[in-house]
């Protein structure tokens, strides 16, 4: 059996703290609406903070659900602060107004994500499924950037129906000062998997980074664009691909460095892969869940060497394989993917070294 090795604390968690959201938009990966009747009460999430603390997480990131419409959301704001943990937040913002936004600016909020799917009311409001969403988002972003929160963010879900949106929301983002945008193609998770004539194909993909790449050169000295591995990918994971590098791991960082705390108190490997449950708050703490769960444990032992196909791979000592989700671990079948490693094998010229230009990168 592999070694386990995996760090003390999570470097960062996601924390869905409710279930409860005014909007139905057809992308969500939780499918909120309603809220949990087992959802966790206020003195249930601060002990659960105070744990954090404890551990020394590095961040957390609130989503939902709509984070603002929990009612004791002052408190639970006020908990993290008292903590001294920094907190990255996601809102549609709708509930955004100058008190809120004086609010935040004064939390221990470092990082507030607004969510944007669209240039226009148009295209925003029939994706989110709430008519004047666009106004409200717009809205909060200027009320936020004025009452002085430090980094402001946007996160525009890509679908088959609004990728001609991506250039013309970079543009505006940029007119209202936005910190980064982050583009992320829609995910076969939640409600979306009601929605398969939204998933972006392949030919989408090609069209979506030429986009990007576009976009970074008219923008990127004004606005941090990014978008996920494979769609747009990141300058490693380019040096990477060309075999200049060979990093100390690569692949899914689920249990090793992060998880994911839902509205009921259950502990899970990311946002998206929401089953199996390494455990509940209620039951166990954190710390035990995640030195001890044997969900994360097999995570943590999981390399490329340890699967045939992978074997004859320059990187399969360091590779964790690719997201659990992916068609490429649910579909490809061991044919599929041995050939594809050989593939890419077979682009490597020469030693594989560590990363010399760390301190001197191109990005």
């Amino acid at each position: 059996m592999a070694e386990i090795s995996y760090l003390s604390a999570p470097l960062h968690v996601w924390w869905d703290i409710t279930s409860h959201c005014n909007f139905t938009c057809r992308h969500c990966y939780s499918r909120s609406g309603q809220p949990s009747p087992q959802e966790l009460s206020t003195k249930e999430v601060i002990d659960v903070v105070t744990e954090l603390k404890s551990m020394q997480v590095g961040f957390v990131y609130m989503l939902g659900g709509e984070p603002l419409i929990r009612p004791d959301f002052a408190a639970i704001l006020t908990s993290f602060k008292e903590n001294d943990i920094p907190l990255m937040l996601n809102t549609n913002g709708w509930f955004v107004d100058p008190a809120c936004a004086k609010r935040l600016a004064t939390s221990s909020v470092r990082h507030l994500r607004f969510s944007l799917d669209g240039a226009t009311p148009e295209t925003h409001d029939k994706f989110r499924g709430k008519i004047g969403s666009f106004k409200r988002v717009i809205r909060g972003i200027l009320l936020c950037r004025e009452a002085g929160v430090p980094t402001i963010s946007c996160s525009f879900t890509m679908t088959k129906e609004n990728i001609q949106d991506i250039a013309p929301t970079v543009a505006l983002l940029v007119e209202y000062g936005v910190d980064a945008v982050q583009f992320g193609p829609i995910a076969d998770t939640g409600r979306a998997s009601d929605y398969p004539d939204l998933t972006l194909d392949a030919a989408d993909t090609q069209n979506i980074a030429s986009i990007l790449a576009q976009c970074i050169a008219a923008y990127g000295n004004k606005i941090t664009i990014y978008s996920v591995d494979g769609t747009y990918d990141k300058p490693c994971t380019q040096c990477v691909k060309k075999g200049l590098v060979k990093p100390a791991f690569m692949g899914c960082l689920a249990g090793r460095t992060c998880c994911c705390i839902d509205w009921d108190g259950n502990v899970i490997p990311c946002l998206l892969w929401r089953d199996p449950i390494a455990g509940n708050v209620r039951q166990n703490s954190l710390r035990e869940i995640w030195e001890t769960s044997e969900l994360f444990h097999n995570l943590r032992r999981n390399k490329g060497d340890d699967h045939v196909e992978c074997r004859e791979c320059f990187y399969s000592d360091v590779c964790a394989r690719e997201c659990p989700l992916s068609e490429s671990q649910v579909g490809y079948g061991s044919e599929r993917r041995a050939k594809r490693m050989k593939m890419l094998t077979a682009k490597i010229k020469g030693e594989i070294v560590g990363c010399a230009t760390v301190n001197n990168c191109h990005t």
